[in-house]
């Protein structure tokens, strides 16, 4: 079984201000199998999202278009 995990992405600064970015990792057996860097600032969201691909059991080799879709 696959399971989505949020990931904490390096912050970066804009206008002086530090901004946190969030993104989205596949596990498979323990073993990162995908990833997608800077999904969101919005942590909550990127956790909803991880939520959904948990529970529709996402293929790992969808998740890129299924992002590109949804965002």
């Amino acid at each position: 079984m696959t399971l989505y995990l949020p990931t904490r992405e390096n912050s970066s600064k804009v206008e002086s201000n530090s901004i946190i970015t969030y993104g989205i990792v596949a596990y498979h057996n323990n073993k990162k199998v995908a990833s997608v860097p800077n999904v969101s600032p919005n942590l909550f969201y990127v956790i909803s999202l991880c939520f959904r691909f948990n529970i529709l059991k996402l293929s790992p080799l969808h998740l890129r278009d299924v992002l590109n879709d949804m965002l």
